[in-house]
């Protein structure tokens, strides 16, 4: 018995609260993704325009020359051990998710530091393989898991936007009540997101580094991608009149 009720909790979880609590919170979400493209553009950019502003957002100069200056596609080397590889991407993608969730202790300030920093490194990667001449290659092999894998980091980042809220703007409640209010519903978005990550670790360590057509790899991007949002959006719902905040 307590084993089957276990199971509908997960299943009403997964069914109802994450989804709802993705809704009602929708707006932390939206400003993390913002903070987090906002950077990504600027990384790009002042990499594009000068290969050593990628130093400033963490990009180790070595690693530039040996790498990207040298034609590397590193993700390549992901086929030659998927399982250990998809492993490793799974725990590296969880500890940058409940990074950014913990960094909302900081009132919110970590967060938005972990999404501009995490989103201008990606940016200036991206544009130093663009500089080498084989960007797109690193494109097509972000897609497939990117959808999943950055949705969840933006969901993260709300979560932290939210205890940084509820810290600094405890509107009408005590900053007691509204951390345990919006601390509630920021462990549902980290919690729901943990199967995401999996998911996105397995995409990455098998799918994403396969020789295999870019067309398939952005067809699962894009079937990822409309299947994880109708679901955000549209599971249940059937049963409640939601409150959005």
């Amino acid at each position: 018995a307590g084993s089957l009720e276990g199971g509908h909790r997960v299943r009403d979880f997964f069914a109802r609260d994450f989804p709802r609590t993705f809704r009602r919170t929708w707006r932390y979400t939206a400003t993390a993704f913002a903070v987090f493209m906002i950077f990504a553009a600027i990384g790009f950019i002042g990499t594009k325009w000068d290969v050593e502003f990628s130093e400033i957002v963490g990009i180790d100069a070595g690693w530039r020359v040996t790498r990207t200056e040298a034609g590397v596609r590193w993700w390549e080397e992901l086929n030659e051990a998927n399982q250990i590889g998809g492993a490793f991407i799974m725990a590296n993608n969880i500890s940058v998710m409940f990074q950014a969730f913990a960094y909302g202790a900081l009132f919110g300030v970590g967060t938005l530091y972990a999404m501009a920093f995490n989103g201008a490194h990606i940016g200036a990667v991206l544009a130093l393989t663009y500089r080498a001449g084989y960007g797109n290659e690193l494109l097509t092999f972000m897609s497939a898991h990117g959808v999943i894998e950055l949705s969840c980091i933006f969901l993260a980042g709300g979560a932290g936007l939210l205890i940084g809220s509820a810290m600094l703007l405890p509107a009408d409640l005590s900053r007691l009540d509204a951390l345990r209010l919006r601390g509630r519903e920021a462990i549902q978005l980290i919690v729901g997101c943990v199967p995401l990550l999996v998911l996105a670790g397995i995409i990455e360590g098998f799918i994403s580094p396969a020789p295999v057509s870019p067309i398939y790899k952005v067809s699962i991007a894009v079937t990822t991608g409309v299947a994880l949002y109708s679901y955000l959006a549209l599971a249940g719902r059937e049963d409640a009149k939601e409150n959005f905040q």
